[in-house]
């Protein structure tokens, strides 16, 4: 069973500049989440869009970062075993508050199509 660490640390980062980023990957049928969220109807849960965009944001800017808020989590379709995420992202960094970040992350499916957008505050 793949776990949910394992599957964020695998996923393939590309930075597009100094606050853009993406990434894909393809969600596998053995992600330990699918197991109780929905037995016989797996769907990705939606802390794991949190936990997934988190855990890029840290690769990506090299520190570490815990959401401070949630401003804004809209969701357009569920994601399923076995289909292809395409995750885009965003990062702001505040003058006033250099210790926070904010970002902006969009996943799609392999279509293009959103599955899921988020407006967050880090913060190291």
């Amino acid at each position: 069973m793949t776990t949910l660490e394992d599957f964020a640390a695998r996923l393939d980062l590309t930075e597009n500049g100094e606050r853009d980023f993406a990434a894909t990957a393809e969600l596998p049928e053995d992600l330990s989440v699918f197991a109780g969220h929905f037995p016989g109807n797996p769907i990705l849960p939606g802390v794991v869009y949190i936990f997934i965009a988190e855990r890029l944001i840290d690769r990506f800017s090299g520190e570490r970062f815990t959401l401070k808020q949630l401003k804004r989590s809209k969701f357009y379709q569920p994601s399923l075993p076995g289909r292809v995420m395409k995750i885009d992202g965003h990062l702001e960094r505040n003058a006033a508050e250099p210790r926070s970040v904010v970002a902006g992350v969009v996943f799609s499916d392999g279509d293009g199509r959103k599955i899921c957008s988020l407006k967050m505050i880090l913060e190291k």
